[in-house]
């Protein structure tokens, strides 16, 4: 819900710029646009489109909409010196780096992210929704 304001007026700020006049007076247009962008890529896995296979790595593209994050979901373990144990720990490393580009069938906004075809989770958050892409050795699931 942050994400969707917080793109809403900034969507009102660059019309400011471009046509004039108060932020306030395009916020209820913005949010209705901000809205509209997190809709989209609700729809279909945040418009995943795998590209290729190639060398261990994945490639592949999503809607590119800013309130999108893309997150590798990991485990370490670490030893626990109070109950003298290993335990897992969960990590989230957001993913910073993608290009972006347009798809030449639909026309639409991507980015093209790659990734290893390793054993991994991928997070994608827009907003409160949340959806995680399960890679295992090349096999792609969605839970």
């Amino acid at each position: 819900m942050k994400n969707v304001m917080v793109r809403a007026w900034k969507i009102a700020r660059e019309a400011v710029a471009k046509f004039g006049g108060k932020v306030r007076e395009y916020f209820s247009q913005a949010l209705a646009m901000a809205w509209k962008e997190v809709k989209a890529i609700r729809e279909k896995h945040f418009g995943f489109t795998e590209i290729r296979k190639v060398n261990g790595l994945l490639h592949f593209a999503v809607t590119n909409v800013e309130v999108l994050n893309v997150s590798v979901v990991g485990s370490k373990t670490r030893f626990d010196y109070k109950a003298l144990r290993n335990e897992k720990v969960e990590t989230k490393t957001l993913i910073t780096e993608f290009r972006t580009g347009v798809e030449k069938a639909t026309g639409r906004a991507v980015r093209i992210y790659t990734v290893s075809i390793d054993r991994m989770k991928l997070e994608f958050r827009a907003g409160e929704s949340m959806e995680t892409l399960c890679i295992e050795r090349g096999l792609l699931t969605w839970s």
